[in-house]
């Protein structure tokens, strides 16, 4: 019986963190400076809610020639804006964004426990090549957010995260080991000599990216 009751004690307390979690993401913005990000991007402007629409390069029909606009790392429908846009990404005024939803649907490597407090949230594209793109998010564990007695930002930390054309998902650079095993069979002279649970120097990952655009 005690068993029990702690154990539906701790599913409360995961609820009610993620009721936090989601009211915080109503607020929180991670707009990123935009001192990297490309002038252009080779994806059409439109909103992209599908994984193939994205792929093909064709923004979502239905939503085509709907305008959108940006605020404070959220996007708009101009003729419904109290409704934030959800969708795989959004190619606007040059500029290439993807939402935090997606990359935790879409993560190459399973099993992990990031989380956001901004799953709609957007980030911009910092470097774009053919089949590998760079950009920085905020992510979390999820355990030590609902462990934490603050608000859980404490337990939050910017990552590296590129997309994988080839693989069709997103790898999410949180360690010295995520980032080895993504570009040892591409490019293994820039493997990083570091302990495989070190977080990663984020310039290194994008510069090597850089190196890939072409590929």
């Amino acid at each position: 019986m005690k068993h029990a009751i702690l154990s539906l004690a701790a599913i409360f307390f995961f609820c009610l963190s993620a009721a936090a979690q989601e009211t915080k993401s109503e607020t929180v913005s991670v707009s990123l400076p935009d001192v990297f990000t490309p002038d252009s991007t080779s994806y059409p402007a439109g909103v992209y809610f599908e994984i193939k629409d994205f792929l093909a390069k064709k923004p979502s029909k239905a939503e085509r020639n709907s305008p959108i606009f940006w605020k404070k790392g959220f996007f708009y429908f101009k003729l419904d804006p109290s409704e934030k846009i959800s969708a795989f990404a959004v190619s606007h005024d040059g500029k290439l964004y993807f939402q935090n939803r997606a990359i935790m649907d879409h993560k190459i490597k399973g099993g992990r426990s990031e989380s956001t407090f901004s799953p709609n949230a957007f980030v911009p594209v910092l470097v774009e090549g053919n089949n590998y793109i760079y950009f920085e998010t905020d992510f979390g564990n999820v355990w030590a957010m609902v462990s934490s007695r603050g608000d859980g930002s404490e337990s939050f930390q910017r990552m590296a995260i590129v997309w994988d054309r080839k693989k069709i998902g997103f790898h999410i650079m949180k360690f010295c080991e995520d980032f080895n095993e993504f570009i040892a069979p591409l490019k293994p002279e820039l493997v990083l000599k570091c302990d495989r649970r070190e977080s990663p120097d984020r310039t290194l990952i994008r510069d090597a990216v850089v190196a890939l655009k072409s590929k």
